[in-house]
């Protein structure tokens, strides 16, 4: 039984997100590649309508309709890659990729401050 209020309720409601999440990610599977990059194209075109609508000041019906469009392309790319048979990558984080710039940066300013540093002792 789910009880409003509860931690048992937050529970339920993540197990049935999942079940749902995977019921649909099955379905996608048993499209054909060429299902699938139709609906992929689909997709994206919708998400550039939504879009335009916004930049144009008109509100959405379903403001959520964004971030439907955006993670049901993601799931088709997913499985259009898991068919023909690429691996599926975990992204890094947005956080980690700034950082290994910020480490290459650092690296660099160290080496032309160096360079400096010998030039003026010359």
């Amino acid at each position: 039984m789910i009880f409003y209020g509860t931690e048992n309720f937050s529970k339920n409601l993540r197990q049935i997100k999942i079940v749902i999440f995977m019921a649909k990610f099955k379905e996608i599977l048993a499209m054909s590649e060429n299902e699938l990059n139709d609906k992929i194209i689909e997709a994206k075109q919708e998400l550039v309508k939504e879009r335009a609508a916004i930049a144009s000041g008109t509100r959405s019906e379903n403001p959520g309709k964004i971030r439907k469009l955006r993670r049901e392309i993601a799931r088709m790319l997913t499985a259009l890659r898991q068919k023909k048979g690429k691996p599926v990558a975990a992204k890094k984080s947005v956080g980690a990729e700034k950082k290994d710039v910020k480490v290459k940066e650092a690296k660099a300013t160290k080496t032309k401050k160096e360079v400096v540093k010998k030039d003026a002792r010359n």
